[in-house]
This record gives C-alpha cells, sequence and structure tokens, in this order.
C-alpha cells in the first residue's frame, strides 16, 4: 500500500511540474502575443512621418519637392541639388536652410526617383 501511495505521489508531482510547464509557456506566449498585438497598435496609431511635399502645415514642401524631383530626371548630384535648394531659398522641414546632400537622397528615394 505504501508502494502504492509513493507511485501515486510521484505521478502526481510529475503531473503537477508537467502542468506549471505548461502555464508557464502558455503565459510567456500569451505575453509575446499581447506585445506583438500592442506594437501592431502603436504602429497603427503612428504611421511615420508624412512624406516630404505632402505635409499640410508645410505647403511650400510641393514646389521644393517639383524643383527636386525635376533636378533628378535630369541626373544631378546630390550635392548640386541640394546647393540649388540652398540657393533658391528652400527650408527644410525643420525650417533650416541648409539642405543635406543625404536628406536630399531619402527624399528622392521616398519618391522613385532614385
Amino acid at each position: 500500500m505504501d508502494e502504492l501511495r509513493k507511485q501515486i505521489r510521484g505521478m502526481l508531482d510529475e503531473l503537477a511540474d508537467k502542468l506549471i510547464y505548461m502555464t508557464i509557456k502558455e503565459g510567456n506566449r500569451m505575453a509575446v502575443v499581447r506585445m506583438r498585438e500592442a506594437r501592431a497598435k502603436l504602429k497603427g496609431v503612428r504611421e511615420g512621418r508624412i512624406p516630404f511635399g505632402e505635409h499640410p502645415a508645410f505647403p511650400k514642401e510641393k514646389e521644393a519637392l517639383e524643383f527636386l524631383l525635376d533636378l533628378a530626371q535630369k541626373k544631378t548630384p546630390m550635392r548640386t541639388i541640394s546647393e540649388a535648394m540652398e540657393r533658391q531659398g528652400f527650408l527644410t522641414r525643420f525650417q533650416k536652410s541648409e539642405w543635406n546632400p543625404g536628406t536630399v537622397h531619402r527624399i528622392l528615394r521616398r519618391h522613385g526617383a532614385v
């Protein structure tokens, strides 16, 4: 009878351990699912920066973008485009008069001109 109790207790302990392991594993899985859902929701709320030339608060960007795209179609180097933007008096989104060639390249890449 004692041997039977030991076997049953051993099986119950083993079953309890498996149940605890499965509960922890499922809890971790659910935490990951909740985290992914939260990230997706956050990304949905915050789509990112409005592309250059399309922001309603900066109407002159559209004119600057057309100028950029026109120079890009003529295969003008990025440094030359950025210097031309400065000469024409176009301001960046952050109201700076200096244009970085890397910024010009990123804007053109986003608009499919590069």
